[in-house]
């Protein structure tokens, strides 16, 4: 499945930005399942307003983020599930990300993960992964201590889940993703980092469908994200997101 989503939300924050921010938000996905595993993969490019200008500027601030995914489930590697209960299988994660913005703080986040996830039978799916997570990232303010700064590793409870149902004669899906990380030692300035919660859920509706026009082919909805702690940052200005999102999106 490949997919090309637009979001907005009016209510986002950034650390030490003191006013809620405005982000326009493209994401182009991927998604593949074959006998070496499943492949997902999403290249996402924010673009914020003024409240979260770019360097030595009064315009919003441009932030690109490449995410990849790969999941190795056990009933490809032993011709057999490993079900029990209500989970369906088991499977090992591992994956990367990778961010770059505009700002003056500059930050190149590249970060690794690797764990297992159990695989739930539900209709759609529903995947929860405990993962070991490392991170190194850059900090572009002058005067930084450590500019290019390897934190600790910790670990990430990881919940994701795309469950389908009829929403009278319309297709419609419950979207989400969960993540709770754990603390990652002393940040750029020798200060101790927070641990971090992020929620994103959404709940689209098939209008292509509904319209004729094909399944998937046009799907809209609402959505909300809320962010504590954001990027490992103590409780602080603009630490704290809580916003309500639009979302449109089209499957190929």
């Amino acid at each position: 499945d490949t997919a090309l989503a637009y979001r907005y939300g009016s209510n986002f924050t950034e650390p030490a930005r003191p006013r809620d921010i405005g982000k326009n938000i493209l994401t182009l996905s991927h998604v593949n399942s074959g006998k070496g595993g499943l492949h997902a993969l999403s290249l996402e490019g924010r673009y914020s307003d003024r409240n979260d200008p770019a360097k030595y500027s009064t315009e919003g601030a441009t932030e690109y983020l490449f995410n990849y995914r790969y999941q190795l489930a056990a009933a490809r590697v032993l011709d057999q599930s490993l079900a029990f209960g209500p989970v369906g299988d088991m499977a090992l994660m591992a994956g990367i990300d990778l961010t770059t913005k505009d700002t003056l703080f500059a930050p190149r986040k590249r970060a690794w993960v690797f764990g297992p996830v159990l695989k739930f039978a539900v209709p759609g799916f529903l995947d929860l992964a405990l993962l070991h997570y490392q991170e190194r990232n850059h900090k572009g303010i002058p005067g930084t201590p450590h500019p290019d700064h390897s934190f600790d590793g910790t670990w990430m409870l990881n919940a994701m889940w795309g469950i389908p149902f009829q929403l009278g004669s319309t297709s419609a899906v419950f979207n989400g993703m969960f993540n709770r990380l754990g603390e990652k030692g002393r940040d750029f300035n020798d200060a101790p980092t927070a641990g971090e919660t992020l929620l994103r859920i959404n709940l689209m509706v098939d209008l292509g469908q509904t319209f004729g026009l094909g399944k998937k082919t046009l799907m809209a909805g609402i959505g909300y994200e809320w962010w504590k702690n954001k990027y490992g940052t103590p409780a602080g200005i603009g630490t704290h997101t809580k916003t309500p999102t639009l979302h449109v999106e089209t499957h190929f």
